[in-house]
């Protein structure tokens, strides 16, 4: 999407190929475009593709500063390239055996399921390789092994990863979560 250019200051940020994608940098309560140089939240649309999946005005969860490429600012041949420069993440994500994962995206996949009542996703390291396990309750009546058969083909189509699924005893989230001051949906046990 960009890169550093050795003609500008280290840390200023990257320059982004503006001629390969629409970048708006948007307020992240009002959406509402931001001033140049004010933090707003990243959103991104490809002008061209090959080989991996288009997408419309993707919110990548960075909050950032944007700013336009001016005669100033003209310098080496990146110059005429606007910059952007992080500021943090507003959202988590795991990334598992080179996949990104986004917590809201996970999570809204996951309740949409009307069987599961709950669950937690964990990203672990098995023999030295990476896995998620996605600890799950699922509702009275479900037919649990078809449902988790069910749910471990749709979320590889849908993620591009398999995911261990382990089904929980119901109430056993709630437990855990209620120890917590933030319920920990998410856990990177990689550590």
């Amino acid at each position: 999407m960009g890169a550093e250019s050795n003609d500008d200051a280290p840390g200023s940020g990257f320059r982004v190929w503006s001629d390969m994608y629409y970048i708006e940098v948007l307020d992240p309560v009002s959406f509402e475009p931001t001033p140049q140089g004010e933090v707003g939240t990243l959103v991104v649309t490809p002008l061209w593709t090959n080989n991996v999946t288009p997408f419309l005005r993707w919110s990548f969860g960075d909050l950032v500063t944007y700013y336009e490429a001016d005669e100033r600012d003209n310098v080496g041949p990146f110059g005429v390239f606007p910059r952007l420069k992080h500021a943090h993440r507003t959202t988590g994500f795991f990334k598992v055996r080179g996949i990104n994962l986004g917590h809201p995206e996970v999570e809204d996949f996951m309740f949409r399921s009307v069987e599961i009542g709950d669950f937690r996703a964990e990203a672990m390291n098995e023999g030295g390789n990476d896995v998620l396990r996605l600890s799950i309750e699922v509702r009275r009546g479900t037919d649990v092994k078809g449902f988790t058969e069910r749910l471990a083909m749709q979320f590889k189509e849908k993620f591009e990863i398999a995911a261990a699924i382990v089904v929980l005893e119901t109430g056993t989230l709630a437990k855990e979560f209620e120890a917590n001051i933030k319920a920990a949906r998410f856990v990177d046990r990689r550590g």
